[in-house]
This record gives structure tokens, C-alpha cells and sequence, in this order.
């Protein structure tokens, strides 16, 4: 996600600044440390902290032309309005609910896996991940039926065992709030038609590593849904 902002930045002749999520740093270091054999001094920068202090410095500065950002929409109204008293251009890849959507005439095979890499692709830690499944309601049943079958064979575990599918939540924070809203889904009448709670068997109970979990029966007025 870095070098989709870094790269034509580069491109472009233009110095870089990034300030990386404060529970996913390392990984934006250690891509830092490759471009510093390659890149002169100065011309990718990567800044770490939280976004209420260093993320906020980094708002009121005057040497930026231009500001990028992936995260919440509650921020992304910070950035929109800092772009905009200097303004400069943003670009924002916000939050979202994306839906995916399958009518009777779906290629089956591509729809279910669809369905399992839309939601399940990086333990659904994707702005674009596809949270909501519109099915047409002659293939509802089978097409939930397989959903579930097809998610209960995905193997959750440690990412570096060759068989894991998928692997643990950011932090136990994140895990928690998928917790909430299974339990708000449930409140409001949806039906967990698999998973919904936390893994703690074979070696996972210090990771925060989450059952694939699909809610069924879902209507758009629900809290899980939007």
C-alpha cells in the first residue's frame, strides 16, 4: 500500500514524506532500508508515531504540495479539511462497505471464491474488502449453504505454516471490535451461520486470530451492514 503512494510520487520527481499506521510500522522501516541503498538522502521519508500527535504535525506543515491517505473516514475529514485551507490536493482511500453482488447466472466456482478472497484476503484488513454479499434470492440458500462449507475449511494459523489461509488480526483492539459486531449483528436479528468467535486452540490462544465468520439473513437497516 506504501509503494502504491511512494512509487508515482517517484516518478513524478517528487520528495515523499510517509507516516505509517502506528500498529503496522515495521514493515514500512524495513522497505525503507532497501530504498536507502537506491535512493539519495532526503527523498523518501518515513515518520512513525500516532496520527493524533505526529500524523497531526504533519497536517499543520507547510511543506507539503500535496497529501495522501488510507484509513478511516472519520480522518479522512481531517485531511480533506487541511488539504483544503492550503489548498492542495488529497487523495483519500477511505473506509467502506463494499458489496458484492451474485445473481442465478454467477460462475459458481469463481462466485464462492470470490465471496471467500473478498472478505478473507488479508484477514479482511482491506479498505476494499467485500463485507457485504447481495445474492439473488433463487440461489440464496445453496449459495449460503456453500459459502459456509467453504469457509469452514479455511485454515487459520501461523502465517509462516504453509498451509495457513489466513492468519491474526492486527491487535487485540481490532479482534475485539470484530467481536462487538457479531454480537450487534445477532442483537439485531442476523444469524451467525459460521464462526463468530475467537480461535484459541492449537497454539493461537496469545494471537488474536478469528473464525471466518459469515452473518446470514442481514438487512440493510442493521448496524452490521452499514
Amino acid at each position: 500500500m506504501a509503494a502504491w503512494k511512494i512509487a508515482p510520487a517517484l516518478a513524478a520527481g517528487d520528495c515523499v514524506v510517509i507516516k505509517p499506521s502506528s500498529t503496522t510500522s515495521l514493515s514500512i522501516l524495513e522497505m525503507a532500508k532497501l530504498m536507502d541503498q537506491v535512493l539519495p538522502p532526503g527523498v523518501v521519508n518515513v515518520v512513525t508515531g500516532r496520527g493524533s500527535t505526529t500524523g497531526n504535525y504533519m497536517l499543520e506543515h507547510e511543506g507539503f504540495s500535496k497529501l495522501a491517505f488510507t484509513g478511516s473516514t472519520e480522518v479522512g475529514y481531517d485531511i480533506a479539511d487541511a488539504a483544503a485551507k492550503k489548498l492542495i490536493p488529497a487523495t483519500l482511500e477511505l473506509g467502506g462497505k463494499s458489496a458484492n453482488i451474485y445473481f442465478s447466472d454467477c460462475p459458481w466456482d469463481k462466485a464462492i471464491e470470490g465471496v471467500q478472497m473478498g472478505i478473507l484476503f488479508n484477514q479482511g484488513q482491506v479498505c476494499c474488502a467485500g463485507s457485504r454479499v447481495f445474492v439473488h434470492e433463487d440461489i440464496y440458500d445453496k449459495f449460503l449453504a456453500e459459502c459456509v462449507e467453504a469457509f469452514n475449511k479455511v485454515k487459520v494459523g501461523l502465517p509462516w505454516e504453509k498451509d495457513t489461509v489466513m492468519g491474526a488480526q492486527v491487535n487485540e483492539g481490532q479482534l475485539n471490535k470484530i467481536l462487538d459486531y457479531v454480537e450487534i449483528g445477532k442483537k439485531e436479528g442476523a444469524k451467525v451461520a459460521c464462526g463468530g468467535v475467537r480461535i484459541t486452540d492449537n497454539g493461537l490462544d496469545k494471537g488474536a486470530f478469528m473464525k471466518p465468520t459469515i452473518l446470514a439473513d442481514v438487512t440493510n437497516d442493521m448496524r452490521v451492514a452499514q
